[in-house]
């Protein structure tokens, strides 16, 4: 938790510095503008991280965060490649992404 608020808070410094009006939403996204008449966006920090833990040799957990996805790959016994996709990616190219996000900012004048 240090090290996230560590980060918001750098990305906030940096961002105010340079002329940048920001603030906090409710779901705890850092937003941005340039002046009162702009539109506030996101900032983006670019980071991913995906997290798989296998709990007594049967039980899968897997969570990310951006545009790291799971995989999970093996062999059958025909030798033949198996493999699934085990996440999604939450990053602005994924159109599902693309309508959460857009739920919680809808567009601007249209």
């Amino acid at each position: 938790r240090k090290a996230h608020e560590a980060i918001r808070e750098a990305f906030r410094k940096r961002y105010t510095e340079t002329g940048w009006e920001v603030q906090d939403t409710e779901e705890g996204f850092l937003i941005k503008r340039q002046s009162p008449t702009q539109s506030w966006t996101c900032t983006h920090g670019g980071t991913t991280a995906t997290l798989v833990i296998v709990l007594d040799g049967w039980r899968m957990i897997v969570a990310n965060v951006g545009d790291s996805t799971a995989l999970w790959g093996g062999v059958d016994s025909e030798a033949q490649t198996l493999h699934r996709e085990l996440s999604a990616e939450h990053s602005p190219e994924s159109v599902e992404e693309f309508e959460r996000v857009r739920r919680f900012r809808p567009a601007q004048g249209g």
